[in-house]
């Protein structure tokens, strides 16, 4: 039977390596790879982080958009300045997310249901508290302290490794086809938004190619 709990940690004393400029645990060889390539595009994917960090939560409690708008405001770099997509489900359950380069936001998650409300401290994609907020007035919290990037996403390589040893192709905790939703929210807001990645082929280039 497969364990889906989470794995417990093998990174002795994480806290003390040293990090880089984007919470990436280095140095090494894929630390040096990551920053060299966010350099080099200049946060040119933006929609695609709008939809892996803040997609990823919403595609994973409500499923599949039915419908998704994004916007956007361009910067004078080229890229988008600030990055809006707002979706809806079935059943009429709704999601609003938003990310820019201006400057820092208090990135939290917020998940309003109609028996309490969830809120996860910011920045919601790394370790840290959460409260359930009651109609009655009632709150329960969960303090845990603030972490990087690295303390969380050590785990998710600690799931992956185990595995791979044991022949699977994908993580219980993060499913393939979980992952493969999410992908299709962020494939929209870059269509939406005429985001290319470079290498990437647009309609405008296969209908050239037949011509």
């Amino acid at each position: 039977m497969s364990n889906c709990a989470l794995p417990v940690s093998r990174v002795p004393g994480s806290r003390d390596a040293p990090v880089l400029r984007w919470g990436i645990m280095g140095p090494g060889w894929i630390a040096e790879r990551f920053t060299e390539s966010v350099q080099a595009h200049n946060f040119h994917h933006q929609a695609a982080v709008l939809a892996l960090d803040a997609g990823t939560l919403v595609t994973e409690v409500l499923g599949l958009p039915e419908q998704l708008r994004a916007m956007g405001q361009p910067h004078e770099s080229g890229v988008n300045a600030q990055l809006s997509a707002t979706m809806q489900f079935a059943g009429g359950a709704q999601a609003v997310v938003n990310t820019h380069v201006h400057n820092f936001t208090p990135t939290s998650a917020t998940i309003v249901g109609s028996e309490a409300t969830l809120t996860i401290d910011g920045p919601f994609n790394m370790p840290g508290g959460f409260e359930v907020r009651f109609p009655d007035g009632a709150r329960l919290r969960h303090e845990e302290p603030s972490g990087g990037h690295f303390e969380g996403l050590h785990y998710e390589a600690a799931a992956v490794a185990r595995a791979v040893a044991a022949g699977q192709t994908q993580a219980c905790q993060r499913t393939l086809p979980a992952s493969i939703r999410t992908l299709d929210v962020a494939d929209e807001i870059r269509r939406q938004r005429g985001v290319v990645f470079p290498g990437e082929e647009t309609s405008a280039d296969v209908d050239a190619a037949r011509l």
